[in-house]
C-alpha cells in the first residue's frame, strides 16, 4: 500500500496483479458528499493533510474509536496512527474528539517501522508483555522506504494514550527487498482473551491474504498456531474475471457464524490520477462451518465468498472508495441487520494527495 507520488503505495493499495462480484449495483446509506449525523469526515486541523486507512470499534453504549492513517505535520507526506473518539447523543448522532497520536514511526533509528506506520486495527483481549498485562492489541504495518513492509504490534491499556510497539516485527517478508512486502493487518479475537486470528496482505510476484491463527497470551513469546492463503473462491472483479483480496479488514457474527469482509475492487480505474487506488469497494460473507474459529476463511477450505454489497462512485458520490473497515465490537464481532463500512475516499487529479477523507456507508444485512 504505499509510494508518494503514487500516494503512499504502501498504505493505500499494494502494486497488484489483476472472484463475489464487483459488479452487483448494490446500494445502501451513505453520510454523502458533505458532514453528515455521523460526524464525518472529521474536522482536520491541518491544512494539507488525509485521512484514511481506518478501524473502528464500537463499545456497548455506542462511544465509538477511529484509528486511522494521516500526517503530524502540513504537507509532509508520513504516515502515523491517531485515533478520535467518537460520543454519541441521544439523536444518534457522533461528536468526535480531536485528533489525537496514538502511535508515530520511530524516526531516524534502525527499527522497521522509522519511516511509516499505517493500517492499525485494534482489538481488545488479555497480552502479557514484558511482565505487565494489557487489555488492547494493535497490528499496523510499518517500513523503512516504502518497500519491504512489515505487520508490527502494539500494545496499550487504553484506547487513545500508553502505546507500545514491540522492538521487532511480527511477520517480515523473505521475497525481493524491493518488494511491497507484508502489511494491511486486521485483527479478530478467537477467545477473547490472547487467541487471536490474523489477517494480512503479502505483496510480492503475486499479492493475496493469509489467515493466521496466533497464541498472544504472552507477547515475549508468541506462537503461531496455524496459517494458510485466505480463500478467494468466488470473488469476481469488475470485468468480470477472477479477483483477490487487498486492504480487507474482517468481522464474525456470532448468531449467524459469518464471517464478513471487506475489500477493495479490481481493476483500478484509469480516469486520472491516483490510477492506484480502487473505485468500488465490497462486503462479502461465508458462514463458518468448522469448530476452529477461522478455519473455513482458509483457501484449503474450500469455502466461497458470497456478495452483500458492492459499493462504487454511483453510491458515494466520489470517484475513489478504498481503505475500509467495518464498524465492530471491541473483539472484531458484529451483528444486527446492517454492516456499517468506514471508507478512505479520494478526489482525482492535482492534489489529490490531500483529499483522502473518511466516509461511512450502511449496508443492510440479509439472510
Amino acid at each position: 500500500m504505499k509510494n508518494i507520488r503514487r500516494f503512499l503505495l504502501c498504505l493505500l493499495s499494494l502494486p497488484f496483479m489483476v472472484s463475489v462480484s464487483c459488479g452487483d449495483g448494490n446500494t445502501g446509506v451513505s453520510s454523502g458528499d458533505g458532514k453528515g449525523e455521523d460526524g464525518l469526515p472529521f474536522d482536520e486541523p491541518l491544512e494539507q493533510t488525509f485521512n484514511y486507512c481506518p478501524s473502528v470499534i464500537e463499545e456497548e453504549d455506542g462511544t465509538r474509536y477511529v484509528f486511522y492513517c494521516s500526517t503530524a505535520v502540513s504537507g509532509v507526506i508520513q504516515d502515523h496512527i491517531f485515533c478520535r473518539k467518537g460520543t454519541r447523543r441521544e439523536n444518534g448522532s457522533y461528536e468526535w474528539s480531536e485528533k489525537t497520536l496514538v502511535l508515530a514511526p520511530r524516526y531516524f533509528s534502525e527499527y522497521f517501522d522509522a519511516f511509516h506506520c499505517c493500517d492499525p486495527c485494534v482489538i481488545k483481549g488479555d497480552f502479557l508483555y514484558n511482565g505487565q498485562r494489557y487489555r488492547y492489541l494493535m497490528a499496523y504495518t510499518g517500513n523503512t522506504s516504502s518497500v519491504n513492509n512489515k505487520v508490527g504490534i502494539a500494545v496499550s491499556d487504553s484506547l487513545m494514550e500508553g502505546w507500545i510497539a514491540l522492538e521487532e516485527p511480527l511477520i517480515t517478508y523473505s521475497g525481493d527487498p524491493s518488494h511491497w512486502g507484508v502489511g494491511q493487518p486486521t485483527l479478530l479475537s478467537a477467545d477473547k482473551k490472547g487467541e487471536v486470528l490474523l489477517v494480512y496482505s503479502v505483496g510480492g510476484n503475486s499479492t493475496y491474504n493469509v489467515v493466521e491463527r496466533w497464541d498472544f497470551s504472552d507477547l515475549n513469546d508468541p506462537v503461531r498456531l496455524s496459517s494458510d492463503k485466505v480463500t478467494e473462491k468466488g470473488l469476481t472483479s469488475l470485468n468480470g474475471g477472477l479477483d483477490y483480496l487487498s486492504n480487507t479488514d474482517i468481522a464474525f457474527d456470532e448468531k449467524t457464524s459469518r464471517f464478513y469482509v471487506v475489500s477493495d475492487c479490481h481493476p483500478n480505474p484509469t480516469d486520472g490520477e491516483p490510477f492506484f487506488v480502487g473505485s468500488h469497494f465490497r462486503v462479502t460473507y461465508l458462514s463458518e462451518k468448522e469448530e476452529t474459529l477461522g478455519a473455513s476463511l482458509a483457501q484449503s477450505g474450500g469455502r466461497s465468498w458470497m456478495s452483500l454489497a458492492t459499493v462504487g462512485p454511483a453510491e458515494t458520490g466520489f470517484p475513489r472508495n478504498s481503505n475500509c473497515a467495518i464498524v465492530r465490537d471491541p473483539y472484531g464481532r458484529v451483528g444486527g441487520d446492517e454492516i456499517e463500512v468506514f471508507y478512505s475516499m479520494s478526489r482525482t487529479g492535482d492534489g489529490y494527495a490531500w483529499t483522502y477523507r473518511i466516509y461511512a456507508y450502511k449496508i443492510p444485512v440479509r439472510e
